[in-house]
């Protein structure tokens, strides 16, 4: 394989290279002096009531005796479909000036203003123009005739016409999207659109509701979207929104018709099915221009969760892994002052969540002298409560005193019941125990596998109680330098994160070979608080129109008290029977019996002070986005470590300085046929310090088959990280796009393990580990068979190569010798899509092949081959009477896995009747999983061992749903 040796050369003048920088970027100041002698002076134009812009405004400049010195230039500036109309002047000398602005159909408006050569200052923000009406117009009636075209170009902005797909009565917004042509909605929440990654979602022009798109796509009427538009969103440093000039990306925009500007929306679904399956929410929504609050109440008990991040992110996918309750109750708000005085968001939430999680594991661990084999069953109950409020204020805008406060709270409540059985041995005992393993491993009794094989028995018990506190306050302020385009950020944050928890764990334990046998009755009181504190500053100074410079200073204070006491309750007469688990005895027994070995506490502090000097370019235009950005950061990294124990009071103190480095270039070119082309590079680089609690010279046997040891002589580790991207997209919407990405970890901390035959326990130790990397490829290509683009292929290729280096051993004086396994993957999809030109009939899907090879020139290793295949195929069908009807079709098969009965075929096919009664009502007939044949196996390899796991997951059901919108 190859080596980046250009990274190793960085890596070793990186010192040298941050002078070089600092240099280079130096000299660029002393040309960075306006030679011209001319000024511009912009800003906005608007209707003074209702903040719109205003089309045809005559701008001219007067002098102090109203003579005219120039006729100014107005144009409007559209993004999406949001317009805004600007003013500009160019000047030529300072003075006194007088602005007019006139229309016909508003009073003509005087500004004087004053403008003064500064040597920095190239252009001078005149501020927003409010213009007020001194007549009615009464517009006569004209009638627009046109054909439901279902997309178009708007310059350089996609629009779909919502009401071209809008076949039947009562379809919400997300039923429309999955029918526009290159757009895709995955299940966790990600929007793509012709092969882009969206953003952000807007609803007009609006952010309100990027943080929660489900609420937005699966309430929002249909009938009231008049189109969704796709563009690339730039910076607008004359918004009155702070979050509205910052932001800038590709992003999806739903604009309302006109008579649906400002609405109420709710609705009540109800369902109940086979098994006791149920679900029922209530939603409502009320939405202007300039606010937004709703609110939404929801239970159920099929694995729903549909709690979006803020990132636009699920959570969870619905009908996952394990069998979940949920109740849930959300606020939300947003509030936009028409002036950009505030901007407020935030929401609150309370949810509860019952989940019973059980895995079936399988798993293998290499050595030389021959695999050791184990089979693990666990079942877990977890009762948790979340409150959780999260907001963000932003006052005093567009003044002197604007800043901006993030205040977040959020607090949990657990319970949780665990068992986990598990046996090991020295032969692979499938064929003996055969699919009835389970309750082979559960019994008390030894079983013939387990007399003639066996190592080691394990069953665990534990109870816990716990409780999670955790609020952030944050403060920012960002200062305009006057006369400058410079910047001053000043940002101050402080978290406060506590955890209290209290833990039972009964640990039964069988040494087959000695025939001994431990009986292990624990009790731990774990309390950790930690505080965090953050300050930095930033100042970026404008070098050209193009590019600036930033520096940049970050402190971060970090203090963390830890306290763990360990006691074990089994050294009182009785307390290692069932009947005592979960109890505890007197406070003066409880003193006398903590585990001092392994109880300890520690408190530890961090102070992280970081110099970045970086380099930004930037050029936008309409049809070109060039983006460079180089960071040189150094870090001094101070830790300190007080650890206490019985015996072994340390302190540890490390210190670090490391010069990092990350690069970025992109380019964008978009021509006047709509053909994109698109290439960017990026590369990382970092070095990281091991935690100071694995640097402890401690031993933990809490769990007497796994035992830990500190490790006083682990090194930092430096990772490199390079990606890179190639996108091309035809005036066809023939779009080919190559990813490639390298990662590799230089002393790697890894645990080392060693492993006892003859009594199953496991020597874990922390280590460092030189040889793991990480090379993928991705290439996809889509194109559209028909022009109006009902069909359409896309196919996507990855291809991955993976080095995992690491040590294990059965000999501890073999630990030494390196152990190596090399994978190669192979995942193809081809998936298509197909509809009608009315979109009335629709079928889209994939096909797809995943391989993955494991060799390794270990002895008694078995190259792994692992070949999953199968489809995936969604139908929808609108038949007549406001019928809808949604088929959809999963097919699994398997093969090469460590257990015979996981090559296997399983076939997921679910079923949707809807009857729709207008607008308003609807009943919603649900089969899920009608074959009954869904399970999730999950395999896992590294250097060290292979596993294959089983998950319980929601069986079949049948459920009746009742909607009502209103």
């Amino acid at each position: 394989m190859f080596k980046l040796f250009v990274l190793d050369v960085v890596e070793k003048s990186m010192f040298r290279f941050s002078f070089v920088v600092v240099g280079l970027l130096s000299s660029v100041l002393l040309f960075a002096q306006n030679s011209e002698d001319i000024r511009e002076v912009s800003g906005r134009i608007v209707d003074f009531l209702t903040n719109e812009p205003i089309d045809s405004v005559q701008s001219d400049l007067l002098d102090s005796d109203s003579v005219l010195v120039t006729k100014g230039f107005t144009y409007s500036n559209i993004q999406g479909y949001r317009k805004k109309t600007y003013f500009y002047f160019a000047i030529n000398k300072p003075g006194n000036y007088i602005m007019r602005f006139s229309h016909p159909d508003y009073d003509t408006y005087y500004q004087p203003i004053t403008v003064r050569f500064y040597k920095r200052e190239r252009s001078i923000n005149a501020g927003t123009i409010p213009l007020k009406r001194f007549r009615n117009i009464q517009l006569n009636e004209v009638v627009i005739q046109k054909t439901k075209v279902k997309f178009y170009f708007k310059k350089d902005t996609l629009v779909y016409n919502a009401d071209a797909f809008l076949t039947q009565s009562g379809f919400v917004l997300n039923e429309i999207l999955k029918k526009m042509p290159g757009i895709v909605i995955k299940p966790d929440g990600e929007i793509e659109a012709n092969g882009r990654k969206v953003q952000a979602l807007l609803l007009n022009g609006k952010d309100f509701f990027n943080s929660d798109r489900k609420t937005l796509l699966e309430n929002m009427p249909a009938y009231m979207v008049k189109d969704v538009r796709f563009y690339d969103k730039n910076k607008d440093s004359l918004s009155l929104i702070k979050r509205e000039r910052e932001f800038s990306g590709y992003v999806m925009d739903v604009k309302l018709k006109k008579e649906y500007q400002s609405f109420k929306l709710g609705n009540v679904d109800l369902g109940y099915g086979t098994s006791n399956r149920y679900y029922s929410k209530l939603f409502g929504l009320k939405y202007n221009s300039i606010s937004k609050v709703y609110a939404y109440a929801t239970a159920n008990n099929i694995n729903k969760d549909e709690t979006i991040s803020e990132n636009g992110l699920a959570s969870n996918h619905s009908n996952g892994d394990g069998d979940l309750k949920n109740a849930k109750v959300n606020l939300s708000y947003a509030f936009d002052h028409i002036k950009g005085q505030y901007a407020l968001k935030g929401d609150a939430m309370i949810n509860y969540r019952d989940a019973f999680t059980e895995t079936q594991t399988l798993s293998q661990t290499f050595f030389t002298d021959g695999n050791v084999y184990s089979r693990q069953m666990n079942q877990t109950n977890t009762y948790l409560f979340t409150a959780k409020t999260d907001h963000s204020w932003y006052f005093f805008g567009n003044t002197p005193w604007d800043f901006s406060f993030t205040p977040s709270l959020v607090y949990e409540k657990s319970k949780g019941n665990n068992v986990n059985i598990q046996s090991s041995f020295n032969k692979d005992i499938t064929d003996l125990w055969g699919n009835s393993w389970i309750d082979s491993l559960r019994s008390e009794q030894l079983t013939q596998a387990m007399e003639m094989y066996g190592i080691s028995r394990q069953a665990l018990q534990n109870k816990s109680d716990a409780y999670a506190l955790l609020s952030n306050f944050g403060l920012s302020k960002t200062l305009i330098i006057p006369h400058t385009e410079d910047i001053l950020l000043l940002n101050a944050k402080y978290k406060y994160h506590k955890i209290s928890s209290k833990q039972f764990s009964k640990n039964d334990i069988m040494y087959k070979v000695t025939t001994w046998n431990k009986s292990l009755n624990k009790y731990v009181d774990m309390e950790s608080n930690d505080h965090q504190i953050n300050m930095n500053v930033a100042y970026t100074y404008k070098l050209t129109d193009y590019g600036s410079l930033t520096m940049l200073y970050d402190y971060d204070h970090t203090s963390k008290v830890n306290k763990n006491p360990i006691y074990s309750l089994h050294e009182l007469e009785g307390w290692d029977s069932k009947s005592k688990f979960g109890l505890l005895p007197s406070q003066e027994e409880l003193l006398r019996i903590v585990d001092s070995n392994n109880s300890y506490s520690y408190t530890q502090k961090n102070d992280v002070h970081k110099v970045e000097l970086g380099y930004q370019y930037s050029n936008i235009t309409e049809h070109k986005r060039k983006e460079f950005s180089l960071k040189v950061p150094c870090i001094i990294e101070e830790r300190q470590l007080d650890f206490s124990q019985q015996l072994n009071d340390t302190t540890i103190r490390k210190r670090k300085f490391s010069p990092l480095f990350s690069f970025n270039y992109s380019n964008q070119i978009i021509t006047h046929d709509h053909s994109v082309y698109f290439y960017s590079v990026q590369y990382d680089y970092q070095n990281i310090m091991p935690s100071l609690y694995n640097l402890l010279n401690i031993r933990n046997d809490v769990n007497p088959l796994n035992v830990v040891n500190g490790n006083p002589n682990l090194k930092n580790m430096q990772r490199h990280e390079v990606f890179g991207q190639l996108f091309w997209q035809s005036p066809r919407f023939y779009i080919h796009r190559m990813n490639f990405s390298y990662d590799r970890t230089n002393n790697q901390i890894a645990n080392s393990i060693i492993y006892n035959r003859q009594n199953g326990i496991t020597y874990i130790t922390p280590c460092n580990v030189n040889g793991n990397w990480a090379f993928s490829l991705n290439f996809v290509n889509s194109l559209y068979v028909k022009r109006n683009r009902m069909i359409s292929f896309n196919n996507d290729i990855r291809l991955a190569w993976q080095n995992c280096a690491d040590y294990i051993s059965a000999d501890a004086t073999m630990l030494d010798v390196k152990r190596i396994v090399k994978n190669f993957t192979v995942t193809e999809r081809l998936h298509f899509t197909c509809s009608t030109n009315n979109t009335k009939y629709s079928m889209n899907g994939y096909v797809y092949v995943n391989y993955s090879k494991a060799t390794s020139k270990q002895e008694n290793f078995v190259n792994k081959d692992i070949l999953n295949y199968g489809l995936q195929c969604n139908l929808s069908v609108e038949l007549p009477c406001n019928f809808l009807m949604k088929s959809n079709l999963l097919s699994v098969c398997r093969h090469g896995y460590n257990f015979s009965g996981m090559d296997d075929e399983e076939y997921i096919w679910s079923v949707n009747v809807i009857k729709k009664y207008g607008e308003k009502y609807s009943i919603n007939l649900e089969l899920y999983d009608i074959l009954g044949q869904r399970k999730n196996v999950y395999h896992y390899l590294n250097a060290q061992g292979c596993s294959d796991i089983f998950y319980n997951n929601m069986k079949r059901y049948m459920m009746l749903h009742f909607t009502y919108r209103f």
